[in-house]
Parts: C-alpha cells; sequence; structure tokens
C-alpha cells in the first residue's frame, strides 16, 4: 500500500521507486501482488505516466489510512516501551500561536524524551479532513461538526479587536460596537486563513464589507502591523501578545469559537497524556 501511495502521488514507477529508495521492478512486483490480493487493477501502467484506475483511485483513501495508523501504532508501542517517541499534534495557525504554547511546555517537562510534531493548517476544515484520513496522533482546534471519533471540549475562544494606538474610538470602555469602524481600512486574513470567513461574517453582519489595506495569512504579523497603526484587526483573544501596546476591545455582540482536542480513534497512551496536559494548563479559553 505504501507502494501504490507513492506511484499515485508521483505518477510514475521510476520516481517512486526512487522516492522510497527501492528498485523499481522490486516496486512493480509489490504493485503487481497487491493487485491480486485486492482482485482489481489499480495502476493503469502507460509509457511514460502511471495513473491510478478508478479501483485504484477508491483503495487509496483507505490504504493511506492503513499506512498511517500502521505507522502511529509502531510509534505509540516504541513510546510506550521506551519513554520516548514521536507525539503528532494537528492544529490551525492561531490554535498554535495562542493555546498550544503553554500545554507543550508543560509536557515538555513531564515528559523530555517525547518529540513533539507540529503539523499546522490555515483551515479547520482541511485540518479535520486529514486528520478524519489519518494524519497526526490527535487535533486541536474548532470542534468540527459530526465528528466520529473522541472529542474532548477545551472551551471557547472569543474574538476580539486590535485598534491602532489612540485610536479614538478606544475610548468606549473597552466594548464596542463592530458598525463603528466600516469606514476603516483593515489589516484581514489572506482567503486561504480560514479567520478570514470568519471575520467577513462579522463585518457583514454589522453592515459592511471590511476593506483591507494589507492581507496576510500571520497572525502575529497581522497583530504588531494593527497595533503600528495600519488598521483595526480581528483576532481570537488568546494570540494576543501580553506585551502589545495597543487597544483590545471586545465585542458588543460577542462571537466565540469552541475548540476541542479530538482524534479519529482511541486516543493512544501517548496522546491521552497530552489530553490530560491540556485539561489542566490554563489556555486562556473560556469555559
Amino acid at each position: 500500500m505504501e507502494y501504490l501511495i507513492a506511484v499515485a502521488e508521483t505518477g510514475s514507477f521510476s520516481r517512486a521507486a526512487e522516492s522510497l529508495n527501492v528498485s523499481q521492478p522490486g516496486l512493480s512486483q509489490q504493485i503487481k501482488q497487491l493487485e491480486r490480493e485486492i482482485g482489481a487493477v489499480l495502476v493503469e501502467r502507460l509509457p511514460r505516466l502511471a495513473c491510478l484506475t478508478p479501483a485504484g483511485r477508491a483503495f487509496l483513501p483507505d490504504a493511506r489510512r492503513a499506512v498511517t495508523a500502521a505507522r502511529q501504532a509502531k510509534r505509540a508501542a516504541v513510546a510506550t516501551d521506551t519513554g520516548s517517541g514521536d507525539l503528532e499534534i494537528a492544529t490551525v495557525l492561531s490554535v498554535a500561536a495562542g493555546v498550544l504554547p503553554a500545554s507543550v511546555a508543560e509536557w515538555n517537562k513531564r515528559a523530555p524524551g517525547v518529540t513533539i510534531r507540529l503539523f499546522e493548517y490555515t483551515h479547520a476544515d482541511r485540518l479535520a479532513k486529514d486528520v478524519a484520513n489519518g494524519v497526526a496522533d490527535l487535533a486541536v482546534g474548532p470542534t468540527p461538526v459530526g465528528w466520529e471519533g473522541p472529542v474532548v471540549p477545551l472551551g471557547a475562544e472569543e474574538f476580539v479587536v486590535v485598534l491602532p494606538p489612540h485610536d479614538p474610538v478606544a475610548e468606549h470602555g473597552g466594548v464596542i460596537d463592530l458598525e463603528m469602524l466600516a469606514d476603516r481600512s483593515w489589516v484581514l486574513f489572506d482567503r486561504q486563513n480560514g479567520l478570514s470567513d470568519i471575520v467577513e461574517g462579522l463585518c457583514r453582519a454589522a453592515g459592511f464589507v471590511p476593506r483591507g489595506v494589507l492581507h496576510t495569512t500571520q497572525i502575529s504579523a497581522g497583530v504588531r502591523l494593527a497595533a503600528a497603526g495600519l488598521g483595526p484587526m480581528i483576532i481570537p483573544d488568546n494570540v494576543v501578545p501580553p506585551e502589545l501596546r495597543a487597544p483590545v476591545m471586545r465585542l458588543r455582540k460577542p462571537f466565540r469559537r469552541q475548540l476541542s482536542v479530538y482524534a479519529r480513534m482511541t486516543f493512544s497512551p501517548l496522546a491521552q497524556g497530552y489530553v490530560d496536559v491540556l485539561q489542566n494548563t490554563p489556555l486562556r479559553l473560556t469555559k
């Protein structure tokens, strides 16, 4: 199955063999053996190209999940036996910046022999899709709708507005109506960042479409540019740097997003250990 995945990704037996550091004849024989076991032709062999047949395309998603599950099982066994190994965490960029640092630092104290591999996504939907396909041991992010695996709620993050210093709107007691900023030029998220949809939705609900003076995929850069005077920016409150010298305003009509830790299947012992740390670490979330 690993060989089939490589052929699907490279479109070539020779490139697949090179990526796996095996001989091309050996790889070809393994694919043929897999086809005999399955009872269907999985790869169409063309003069300069190899592409999956309809049966191969139908087989591929489960093959990916099986290969990923096998790797995860091996890592879990090694970690349990040796007290070391890898913990793979998938998350979105905003959660990586705001929620994870404190829990990762605490986890490192408790399990110094475990290496964390972080998979960061710009969109929560892609995160959930990849985790469903077997990526990572667990995910930390917006709670997926209708998720069939284990889900542990962590709390809600509230969205706030960062204003440029000395902005006159900041005199309204720390709470504002978003329509007061309708005529401003905004620091916005790039379309590929899932927070862009949230920000645009909030602004449209307030009766305007935000006009961007700058678009970015990175929260840390955007916050500092907003604080430098480029324009207001809407972000989760837990990613506001403590040292930020700029007004941070709550919305009179609050918007909160529920976060959770979830996995495709039962949490491994290593993953469960990190879940316990998450639940007992202050995360700047509303319970």
